[in-house]
């Protein structure tokens, strides 16, 4: 039997064609299906930043998990140059470290942060393997409580760390006057009547002869012959014996003598972490003789004694009447004359008070009647309590120009 012959006629080429278009669609389906099981707008990096984990694009960050702050060491000289180094370990919401390159930002109230750029109150760190560091400094040579706080997102956390004032080195020395240069010896006239108040300082000064800004001194009278033939008070400072040195390195005090003798000081400079004395002034000496008789202030409780003991109301405060007696330099009653009432102390829990609120510590003015009198009340609020009173009599400018013996109440 013949064979028929037959030709393509192109029909091999359009087979081919539809294979390709076949095998381009798979692909392209293929790839469809693959796509519609990844989510484009979730990281799927490994070392993508932290605070982009588990948000889409559109989505502003929020930080879930905690953040831990540690310092070792946990107090530092306030000397300037003292590093520390301050650990923030920063973890998810499941407890794991944070990826790699996560920015924490670090904030400090005192002392700075050592970067590149310098010392800087606020720095960044990145993490590696959920820790991030910074060196915080005693910058500023300011004492006090600093807070480092460590935060990402709304998370933050803190850490305290204390700047301990730098140890005090150096000399003081002590003079009469303002200065702290002034003379080492001074004379005048005091007497209980008329006492002679005097002026004394302190310089001191580093290793290097600088003057040292805010130091702690203390003024002590480590001799006084002036109540020794006399029933004057002994020689005593006028507020505080201890305070600060000022921008020149100098403290100030005011001490009170109220009859003839020797008066020896001497100045303690202290260090105010340890309150240990560093460095002892060089003596000063006071030699007072006897001064004219002038006015004279006599303070009593209305049953004329100098002491009293009150068992009080039951269940209530005890009130005490105090009078002051003024006499000029003749011994006449001194009408019209300005009496300052003192509350020098007072052991007591709630504190007692003059008739105006007046507390411990405070004073409260009267004027003499006709009499010569200024009368004050006091009031023990609580029980056991035991209060000590003065009144010094004033002049037209304020000056004190006598001073009452101290009087004393109880209140049991």
């Amino acid at each position: 039997m013949a064979r028929s012959r037959f030709r393509d006629g192109g029909g091999g080429q359009r087979r081919a064609n539809a294979g390709f278009t076949t095998s381009a669609w798979s692909l392209l389906l293929l790839t469809a299906v693959a796509l519609a099981g990844c989510n484009l707008t979730t990281p799927v990096t490994p070392n993508t930043d932290g605070q982009l984990t588990g948000q889409t694009q559109n989505q502003q960050f929020v930080f879930t998990g905690t953040i831990s702050v540690s310092a070792f060491g946990f107090t530092l000289t306030a000397d300037d140059t003292s590093t520390v180094t301050i650990t923030a370990d920063v973890r998810d919401a499941s407890g794991n470290p944070v990826p790699n390159l996560t920015t924490i930002v670090f904030s400090t109230n005192l002392g700075a942060f050592v970067t590149e750029a310098g010392l800087t109150t606020v720095a960044t760190a990145t993490t590696f393997n959920g820790l991030a560091q910074v060196t915080f400094s005693s910058f500023n040579r300011k004492a006090g409580t600093a807070t480092i706080t460590a935060s990402l997102g709304q998370v933050a956390s803190s850490v305290n760390v204390t700047l301990e004032p730098e140890p005090v080195t150096g000399s003081i020395s002590a003079a009469f006057g303002s200065t702290g240069t002034g003379s080492t010896t001074s004379t005048g006239e005091a007497s209980a009547a008329v006492p002679l108040n005097v002026e004394i300082s302190a310089e001191a000064l580093d290793l290097t002869g600088a003057a040292i800004v805010g130091a702690t001194v203390r003024f002590r009278i480590i001799t006084d012959t002036t109540d020794e033939l006399t029933t004057n008070e002994p020689v005593e400072f006028v507020g505080s014996s201890s305070t600060t040195t000022n921008s020149s390195g100098v403290a100030t005090a005011l001490i009170r003598v109220q009859g003839p003798g020797d008066v020896i000081i001497e100045a303690d400079l202290i260090d105010p972490v340890t309150n240990q004395t560093v460095s002892t002034s060089n003596q000063i000496i006071l030699i007072t003789s006897q001064g004219q008789e002038g006015p004279s202030i006599a303070l009593t409780f209305s049953d004329g004694s100098s002491a009293v003991f009150s068992f009080g109301a039951p269940g209530g405060p005890a009130t005490e009447l105090i009078i002051a007696a003024v006499e000029d330099a003749t011994g006449k009653p001194l009408s019209g004359a300005t009496v300052r009432f003192t509350m020098r102390s007072d052991t007591g829990a709630t504190a007692a008070t003059f008739s105006d609120g007046t507390g411990v510590g405070g004073s409260v003015t009267s004027t003499t009647s006709s009499v010569g009198e200024a009368t004050q009340t006091v009031t023990l609020h609580a029980s056991p309590q035991t209060v000590v009173i003065r009144a010094e009599l004033l002049d037209a400018s304020g000056a004190v120009v006598a001073v009452s013996s101290d009087i004393i109440a109880t209140y049991d």
